[in-house]
């Protein structure tokens, strides 16, 4: 429940501050119905009065309690937003800032979905509009796939590669190919390994391997 609304304003600025259900009413005797139910009802509630703050209900009381907040991630699974008063410059901008996650993770899917022919790609991403953590598991979900089949394409020229005659690849850039490919961790030395290179830069000092086989990437054909 998101609650725009600068009623509270003066108790939500009070670390460590609690208020009674009938206090809050007395204050804001219009809250008495779905407002407070709400309050009372949802996991997670957070006021807006210019600064967010989080409102914790502690039943055993009957009684609320606020906390310091940045600004929450909306969830759009049962989200609720109630503004109390006419909302301000300030609360209309900080709305759309809530909305954006959303907004930008269903331009994402949107964007992906019509580049890739893929059934799966389409399957994962035809989504319920808005639908924020959804969006988020099923990219997470299709970039764990991708760094797999990566992983599995880089072992599987690296074992070919090994295993290939010293007049092709010495040992040397052999070993400095798993030092790039697997030790070092850096993405970007990886991807500047060459054979017949060190580090990159400079030519291999024992001999001029040049050894690249494409096959290593392709099915193998006893054909």
């Amino acid at each position: 429940m998101y609650l725009f609304g600068n009623e509270l304003e003066i108790w939500a600025r009070i670390p460590d501050s609690y208020w009674h259900v009938s206090g809050i009413l007395q204050r804001c005797p219009d809250w008495g119905g779905m407002i407070m139910a709400l309050m009372m009802k949802c996991k997670e509630v957070y006021l807006y009065f210019g600064e967010w703050r989080r409102v914790v209900f502690h039943p055993e009381k009957n009684d609320f309690s606020v906390e310091f907040s940045d600004q929450p991630i909306m969830d759009a699974d049962d989200m609720c937003v109630i503004a109390t008063q006419n909302l301000t410059y300030k609360m209309r901008e900080e709305i759309q800032d809530l909305m954006e996650p959303i907004r930008f993770g269903q331009a994402l899917a949107d964007w992906i979905r019509g580049f890739s022919d893929d059934v799966k790609v389409k399957s994962l991403l035809t989504l319920t509009k808005g639908d924020y953590k959804d969006i988020c598991l099923k990219m997470e979900q299709l970039m764990c796939d991708v760094m797999h089949q990566r992983e599995l394409r880089k072992d599987r020229f690296f074992f070919h590669a090994s295993y290939t005659d010293e007049n092709y690849l010495c040992n040397t850039c052999k070993e400095e190919m798993r030092q790039a490919f697997y030790v070092k961790g850096d993405e970007d030395v990886a991807l500047k390994w060459r054979p017949g290179s060190r580090d990159g830069k400079t030519e291999c000092v024992w001999r001029n391997c040049r050894y690249f086989d494409s096959d290593a990437f392709e099915p193998d054909d006893d054909d």
